[in-house]
């Protein structure tokens, strides 16, 4: 429809009217377009079923696809695009008029699990705090996710060159972090020396300091902070109170570091769990339990 109306070719007409105008310095509309020896990274597959990643070399032609699926960008020229979209923004090649058109919640995904819809050339949450507005992408062996959140105005983009890459848990999770840095603020001294990883045998956990509290995240959940983490009001140099938490984890509580006779803290104790270094861990974890079940013993539910 481009290329009837204006007259002019699709990748000039994009290149110009949209690409160069928005000051993508970084995007090409095609991936032949892409200039010789430019840093682009191959895409993969999934490991299953074939074994193993196969390599997509990411130069094929889209052809009638290309507006959908074609663009060649960096992570910084995507968000750059998206946040220009804001109906507040101050720059952007759109009239303030059509970028609240396209904000605006037309059709209701009804099949999907989460409260999701579609504006013009936009995908959008449900309203609330934690909205945000974007897109998707994929193309074999590549995947993509956008989210510009309206509340705290983050704009973030993850480009994964796997197509089973979890961009879109991504995005959710770095926008957890810079929100939760947001509303506390950077740590203060007292706080900030309690900054470290232990370990339990289920897993690591990390105490990550900011404003007045430090708080308890678990790094392989998603999102780390979703405003039910754990928080530690310090008291002192090592030892403090659970001042919020889950009913299941000891809210009230005190929590105290163990140092050895060089001053190194050696031990974690929140409420009644205690926490070791990893290697500390797997020197009391693993013989333990390396031992093989014996055939027929029952596993513990």
């Amino acid at each position: 429809m481009i290329e009837e109306v204006s007259g002019s070719e699709y990748p000039a007409w994009i290149t110009r009217h949209v690409i160069d105008a928005a000051g993508l310095h970084e995007t090409v509309p095609d991936m032949p377009q892409l200039r010789k020896k430019a840093p682009m990274a191959n895409g993969h597959s999934a490991e299953f079923p074939f074994g193993q990643r196969l390599i997509v070399p990411g130069d094929n032609v889209c052809h009638a696809i290309a507006p959908a699926g074609g663009f060649v960008s960096t992570a910084s020229d995507v968000a750059r695009f998206f946040a220009q979209l804001a109906p507040e923004s101050k720059g952007s090649i759109l009239s303030a008029a059509s970028r609240r058109h396209m904000m605006q919640r037309r059709w209701r995904d009804n099949c999907s699990t989460q409260e999701s819809y579609y504006g013009y050339g936009t995908m959008m949450s449900g309203p609330g705090p934690k909205e945000w507005y974007g897109h998707t992408g994929s193309l074999q062996g590549f995947v993509s996710r956008t989210a510009r959140f309206t509340a705290s105005g983050f704009t973030v983009t993850v480009l994964c060159n796997a197509q089973d890459g979890p961009s879109y848990q991504w995005v959710d999770g770095i926008a957890s972090i810079l929100s939760a840095f947001q509303h506390h603020g950077a740590p203060a001294k007292r706080e900030a020396a309690w900054k470290g990883r232990w370990w339990s045998m289920w897993g690591a956990s990390d105490l990550v300091p900011m404003g007045k509290v430090v708080c308890q995240v678990a790094p392989a959940m998603n999102p780390p902070f979703d405003g039910t983490n754990t928080e530690f009001a310090i008291a002192g140099k090592d030892h403090g109170v659970i001042r919020k938490a889950s009913s299941y984890n000891s809210p009230g509580e005190t929590i105290r570091r163990v140092r050895d006779p060089n001053g190194a803290p050696t031990e974690l104790w929140v409420g009644g769990s205690r926490l070791l270094s990893k290697e500390a861990m797997l020197a009391e974890v693993t013989p333990r339990y390396r031992k093989s079940r014996r055939t027929g013993d029952a596993a513990a539910a």
